[in-house]
């Protein structure tokens, strides 16, 4: 079964308040889901949501598609961007954590000090 990232619909009429979450293709809209990601609030102007960044790289590695709300939502948070795709946005996070590394401190001899 294909997974999809998709929008559940929270809240009440006239007030809607989504969550973003990982499920089956053929499950409805407000079903069974595998884990939710995330927020979307279309309501609330600034900040109207919230994605755990790493678990939406981690899904998107395993093949899960967003749909066309959700990667709006991704794209504001900088996980897809113009010219990125899902697959390369998980290859660029994998390839900075491999090259953060941290350098290792000068000796005294390599400064000049003299030692005390």
């Amino acid at each position: 079964m294909a997974l999809v990232i998709r929008l559940r619909k929270l809240g009440t009429k006239g007030q809607p308040f989504f969550r973003i979450a990982v499920t089956e293709s053929a499950t409805a809209r407000d079903g069974r889901f595998v884990e939710e990601i995330g927020w979307y609030d279309p309501k609330k102007s600034g900040n109207n949501s919230s994605v755990d960044e790493e678990r939406a790289r981690y899904w998107m590695s395993k093949g899960a598609k967003p749909s066309d709300t959700v990667r709006s939502v991704f794209k504001r948070h900088g996980l897809i961007g113009p010219g990125k795709t899902a697959k390369t946005a998980v290859k660029v996070a994998a390839a900075v954590e491999q090259a953060v590394e941290p350098a290792p401190e000068p000796t005294a001899a390599e400064t000049g000090e003299q030692p005390e």
